[in-house]
């Protein structure tokens, strides 16, 4: 088989399988209500409950929370994909695919590209519940598609590592949980809902240094929100270089791993 008829092999499988899992997600809408209400929780707690005691850059906590909450929504959608991987596991899902002339790479890809679906779906009703509590945009509609380019960029990173460890913990409990553990501190050891300045002195470097803060950075700068100046730091003086990488290297690093051991597996 040529190389240009294994490439339409693979799209054509994993466009099959995406689809497979997209049709199954609008089969269980509390999949979709439990993962879009989560994060208009936190909207409502820390924008209605703790807004108006955070001395946020800009003068609206709205606008400064608002993109690291899309962040946070993209970053927990791993626990959907680490939990329904360990289901198809259990169930034996995944070995029937096995048993089919199929590329190896498309189960798992058309998994990370239905989440993709339903972290869009989330954001949606993320913004405008976000327009609600005075969240605004202050940029370009190139900027604002570039913003959510970033964040499903970010999210088909993170899914892998989902996909990776619900292949390795077959239990869909412990992988929902697995999965939320590798992404929780990052999340909340950020500028996500709080300046950096304002934490405590010896978790200022790390906030600073997390990845995920130059992530939040540069969506705030994509949509024109405000953002505190963390310069000291390279993330914070390249936060969008350092966004570019972050997902760069999570592709490479758990693509290759969470398909070799569906292969193992398999084996």
């Amino acid at each position: 088989m040529s190389l240009s008829q294994s490439v339409r092999w693979g799209v054509s499988d994993t466009h099959t399988m995406a689809r497979r899992y997209i049709i199954g997600l609008s089969r269980t809408p509390e999949v979709l209500f439990f993962t879009t209400i989560q994060p208009v929780i936190f909207v409502l707690l820390f924008a209605g409950v703790f807004g108006g005691s955070i001395d946020a850059p800009g003068g609206n906590y709205a606008e400064y929370l608002m993109p690291g909450i899309f962040v946070q929504t993209v970053a927990f959608a791993i626990a959907v994909t680490g939990s329904a991987v360990a289901i198809d596991m259990r169930r034996g899902v995944m070995d029937r695919f096995r048993s089919l002339p199929m590329a190896r790479s498309a189960v798992l890809t058309g998994r990370a590209l239905a989440d993709l679906v339903l972290s869009l779906v989330s954001l949606t009703a993320l913004a405008l519940v976000g327009l609600l509590v005075g969240w605004r945009i202050h940029a370009s509609p190139g900027s604002v598609l570039a913003a959510l380019g970033l964040l499903l960029a970010f999210g088909f990173a993170i899914s892998w590592i989902g996909a990776y460890v619900g292949l390795s913990v077959r239990a869909p409990e412990v992988a929902s949980q697995a999965s939320l553990f590798t992404v929780i501190p990052l999340v909340f050891l950020s500028n996500l809902f709080v300046p950096v300045d304002t934490l405590p002195g010896w978790l200022q470097p790390i906030a600073k240094w997390n990845p995920v803060s130059a992530l939040i950075s540069t969506v705030r700068g994509l949509l024109g929100n405000p953002d505190q100046n963390i310069s000291d730091s390279f993330p914070g003086r390249h936060p969008e270089l350092v966004a570019l990488i972050v997902v760069g290297v999570l592709m490479a690093l758990f693509i290759p791993l969470a398909v070799g051991k569906y292969r193992r597996n398999a084996a």
